[in-house]
């Protein structure tokens, strides 16, 4: 393992660095037209899920950093996510991931699913979801954001058919949303002028409706609903694909967890100086300056990530 921080001395950065992503997966088949993950519109390779093995992750997890008496996982954050290209319920390990961090670290690490839900009648994303909901009522994830938009493929997907999505996996996500200590958010994102596709004004609308048919057809009481925690996101980080695919006006960045007031929260236990994340694909852990409000356009951004360790 080689030590490749170049601007700062590691050891008197340690005490102020949390690891908070883990890059794992590569690609996604969401193909939305807001990503910032992904800048050349949708390549075939982008399309196409990878994921590293699990042991791989294991291994770097346990590497001991000479001098400091610790482990890599004991800079792991309270909360992780994956990158920002990868969807949970496309990705057949996440469940494994979730349980290899939660274990690895005596129940003191936990991962955060932010998902776009299933698709209607894909049966699948369906399985998945049901995996991460056993994980929900064994305690080993505790928030589920479900990004709610009109995104999704292109932003091609009809508005009855995008609707009835998020209704089967808010339904799906009823047994762990009834949990005390579970926090599932729907996270509405889109952008401020009424005259665009992707008005956030037309994702409210559509949650008022699914509220409703969840009393309605699904017989939800309305203490159950008001267990769902709503962020509001009116902005679009102006990267990737939201740069061309997307007619963005204003843009402003944002945090990778699309979720306020968990973010704060989170750093209301503590904010460190630095951000890690470990690149299972390079099997490197990489750092930058934590910039609150910042983390998703900072993430996409290779020339704010510096490599500390090769493994």
């Amino acid at each position: 393992m080689r030590l490749l921080f170049l601007h700062m001395d590691f050891s008197e950065i340690q005490d102020q660095f949390l690891v908070d992503m883990v890059r794992k997966t590569l690609g996604c088949p969401e193909q939305c037209a807001h990503c910032g993950a992904y800048k050349d519109g949708f390549q075939v390779q982008d399309l196409r899920v990878t994921e590293a093995p699990l042991n791989e992750l294991a291994d770097i997890l346990m590497r001991a950093v000479e001098g400091t008496g610790k482990r890599i996982k004991d800079w792991l954050a309270s909360d992780i996510t994956t990158d920002v290209n990868t969807e949970p319920l496309q990705t057949k390990g996440f469940p494994d991931f979730a349980e290899l961090i939660y274990g690895m670290t005596n129940h003191t690490s936990r991962i955060i699913a932010i998902s776009h839900g299933v698709r209607k009648n894909v049966r699948p994303m369906y399985d998945q979801l049901h995996a991460i909901v056993d994980l929900m009522q064994r305690d080993v994830i505790k928030n589920f954001i479900l990004t709610m938009d009109f995104e999704r493929l292109k932003g091609k997907i009809d508005e009855k058919t995008n609707e009835d999505s998020y209704i089967e996996t808010l339904d799906r996500l009823k047994p762990a949303l009834v949990l005390p200590e579970t926090r599932i958010t729907v996270s509405l994102q889109g952008t401020p002028r009424p005259e665009q596709p992707q008005f956030i004004g037309r994702v409210e609308e559509m949650y008022a409706r699914i509220r409703r048919r969840l009393v309605e057809e699904l017989h939800w009481d309305e203490e159950t609903l008001q267990r769902i925690h709503v962020d509001r996101r009116e902005s679009y980080t102006s990267i990737g694909r939201a740069t061309t695919m997307v007619s963005i006006l204003e843009a402003e960045d944002c945090d990778v967890i699309p979720d306020a007031m968990l973010v704060q929260k989170i750093r209301s236990k503590n904010t460190p100086k630095f951000r890690g994340r470990i690149d299972v694909f390079r099997r490197v852990l990489e750092g930058q300056y934590l910039r609150p409000g910042m983390t998703y356009g900072d993430t996409v951004d290779p020339k704010r990530w510096e490599t500390i360790f090769e493994f």
